[in-house]
């Protein structure tokens, strides 16, 4: 096995410079993992050992030539007794016939079955066939490159082992295929477990979920490339992966309590668990766009990072990262007893409820909300204001901060905002609620955040009804959207004015979901296909039945 060193900028020098006690305890780490596996030592299981293979190649320069020594030794390729080839030739199954490594199948109380190794390899070389045929065939990624004959032969090679509950499996990247920069190409192999008992899905569910997971890894890193910061969309897409092919299985599940309560983490980091329950984007864009947008991200992967490819994908749809996001943080409320699987997650009803970060008493005649939030993370208050009858109301407000500059620098910073809800008269800037109430998140750069508010937390969005965003940056992607009333889909003529009344734009179109709404997008152009200059617009919007208007300001990038 051979490294490739990713070249280093000087700021990323000076940072591994003052963090060279990682690669210490990443080492330590991989050690004791590996320790863990060799004695059947129990505990939580990883879900997977590919995002170690991230970090020992981003601090692979720090560490010790025995280290690196020791590391290499770790992950060659296991020598196991015994292959065989599966039914449609693609794979090689690698397992011992004897000894700790020996496979097995459990029969209904978890319990291995006594002669059954060779009834397990050949379960694994029939479920990764399957899971070839539907990611590739069904899917349409491309299959991962040959390893040039390394395990014995041209198939893929999958080897079996006792990982002693230390993760589900790992793909294991080798040799570059195709040098290039940024982002090479590797060949790949994958191990796995000898049998899944313990784990959260055991025996063949969990083998049947690590196979599709494992092998989208190897069509990750064999055709779309390594990006050193970006595993979590790695383990996102493949957690996601596993539920498209084994839909029954439901493995995700079992991430979805630590990700539901760190949803202020922001989207594109990890911690060993929210990455994959993150994998509930891969099901938003599925419900929303369908599952092939999920792969044209990764053909964006092939020349740039995670979060400009995902939103190069959404471009093409006529909307953005920015904006789906926003809506990806609506959903997340309707999940557990408030779920509603017709419109949100279709599998929401199993989700856990999010967690409310502020909970306010509205004190007439003005009360606010003050805290912080990190970039793409997403915050849920609430507010409780009092009837004249005794009774209550309850607000919700979801907040997002999409700030993708700063989500793609790591920047670590706690953005500050607050939220002034008042009775007294205000502007136009304020939202009003049907209560009475008028709200407003007051923020330094109003065009990095998106919020939302919930009337006694049914699904009905409140207080929304100006164009977003506005301002409006011409030239920009995803374009603004103009929201309308109703919750069904209608057809409807857009018309944009100068404050002079001359017409710009004129077009027709169906409305959209968005935000809980029904919305007409404009993407900021004239009717000769030109982004229009900076400046205060009018739009007219043509219903059925009635009309929307008001003003909208276009800044020119």
């Amino acid at each position: 096995m051979t490294f490739d060193t990713p070249a280093y900028s000087q700021e990323r020098s000076y940072r591994a410079l003052s963090s060279a006690h990682l690669a210490d305890s990443l080492y330590s780490h991989i050690r004791s993992l590996w320790s863990s596996r060799s004695n059947n030592v129990g505990g939580v299981p990883e879900k997977c050992g590919f995002p170690l293979q991230f970090e020992i190649r981003r601090y692979w320069q720090l560490f010790t030539e025995q280290q690196r020594a020791g590391l290499q030794s770790i992950l060659a390729r296991p020598q196991l007794q015994v292959s065989a080839v599966s039914p449609s030739g693609r794979f090689r199954v690698h397992f011992d016939t004897s000894g700790a490594n020996v496979p097995a199948l459990l029969d209904d109380n978890g319990v291995r079955i006594p002669g059954s190794a060779r009834a397990y390899a050949d379960s694994v070389a029939a479920i990764f066939d399957f899971v070839r045929r539907f990611e590739v065939e069904t899917l349409g990624y491309p299959p991962p490159p040959g390893d040039r004959g390394a395990g014995g032969g041209d198939e893929f090679d999958v080897y079996i082992l006792e990982l002693g509950r230390s993760f589900y499996g790992q793909t294991i990247f080798e040799d570059v295929v195709i040098p290039r920069n940024p982002n090479s190409v590797y060949a790949s192999f994958i191990e796995i477990d000898n049998d899944y008992g313990g784990f959260f899905s055991r025996g063949l569910w969990g083998l049947k979920v690590t196979a599709a997971h494992e092998f989208h890894h190897a069509i990750q890193v064999g055709n779309y490339g390594f990006w050193e910061e970006d595993s979590y969309y790695y383990e996102l897409t493949s957690t996601w992966m596993e539920d498209v092919v084994f839909d029954e299985v439901n493995d995700y599940y079992q991430y979805l309590t630590s990700y539901f309560n760190n949803l202020a983490t922001p989207f594109n980091s990890s911690n060993g668990s929210v990455e994959y329950g993150r994998a509930v984007w891969g099901k938003f864009i599925e419900k929303r766009f369908g599952r092939d947008l999920m792969r044209r991200s990764w053909e964006y992967i092939n020349r740039m990072r995670s979060l400009p490819a995902i939103d190069g994908a959404l471009q093409e749809r006529g909307t953005n990262f920015a904006r789906e996001y926003a809506e990806f943080s609506l959903w997340h409320f309707y999940t557990g007893p408030k779920a509603d699987t017709a419109k949100y997650f279709s599998e929401g009803k199993f989700y856990p409820s999010v967690r409310i970060a502020d909970n306010v008493s509205f004190i007439p005649p003005t009360a606010f909300i003050s805290s912080t939030a990190r970039s793409l993370s997403m915050l849920f208050h609430q507010l409780v204001v009092a009837r004249t009858t005794g009774a209550t109301d309850t607000i919700t407000i979801a907040l997002s901060n999409l700030n993708m500059v700063a989500a793609q620098r790591r920047d670590a910073q706690a953005y500050s905002f607050s939220y002034r809800i008042t009775t007294e008269a205000t502007d136009a800037t304020y939202a009003l609620l049907k209560n009475g109430l008028k709200y407003k998140l007051i923020v330094n750069d109003p065009q990095n955040w998106k919020s939302i508010a919930f009337f006694n937390t049914n699904v009905n969005i409140e207080g929304d009804t100006s164009p977003y965003p506005n301002p409006f940056i011409s030239g920009s992607s995803g374009g603004v959207a103009f929201p309308l009333d109703g919750d069904d889909q209608v057809i409807a003529t857009l018309n944009i004015y100068t404050t002079s009344l001359e017409l710009v734009c004129s077009k027709v179109a169906e409305s959209r979901s968005q935000f809980g709404k029904q919305v007409i997008l404009w993407d900021g152009r004239d009717s000769r296909g030109n982004f229009v200059s900076s400046g205060i617009y009018l739009y007219r919007i043509f219903l059925p039945s009635r009309e929307v208007k008001g003003k909208l300001a276009v800044v020119k990038k």
